[in-house]
């Protein structure tokens, strides 16, 4: 009955770390679309002070929330995602309106797929399975 409790007390606090680490991600990316957004209209508009203002907001955001995702999803993500937030505050500074608005189309992607590949689906089960199989070493002669 005690082992019971105990690998009961477990997985439910394995539940709810997951959730609400995948909560925060989800917040976390929504905020960066959000910025975003704020980011390209001020840039079509090529008001440089909001731009690189909201653009600062983007990485204080990030940095903030850095340690706790990298917890959650792999860190590369998050080390591109980050890059990519560095490269814009510069071509703001820079005022290079073209590069910039590459930038925050970069980001806006990086955000989507790193919300897609979080989604629970039969999809992402079955590729992660797959990468495991082959990555772990049972099939060497094959490669994905």
């Amino acid at each position: 009955m005690k082992n019971t409790l105990i690998s009961s007390v477990i997985f439910f606090s394995l539940l709810a770390s997951v959730l609400f680490f995948n909560n925060k991600l989800i917040n976390v990316c929504d905020k960066v679309n959000d910025y975003s957004n704020k980011i390209e209209s001020s840039l079509s508009k090529e008001d440089w002070k909001e731009s690189y203002k909201e653009s600062l907001k983007l990485s204080n955001l990030l940095e903030e929330n850095y340690v706790s995702l990298s917890l959650y999803i792999n860190h590369e993500q998050l080390d591109n995602l980050s890059k990519e937030i560095l490269s814009l505050t510069q071509y703001i500074k820079a005022e290079d309106v073209s590069n910039s608005l590459s930038s925050v189309h970069i980001i806006k992607s990086y955000t989507k797929h790193i919300k897609d590949i979080q989604k629970v689906n039969i999809g992402n089960i079955l590729n992660s399975n797959l990468k495991n199989i082959f990555y772990c070493g049972i099939y060497n002669d094959f490669s994905l």
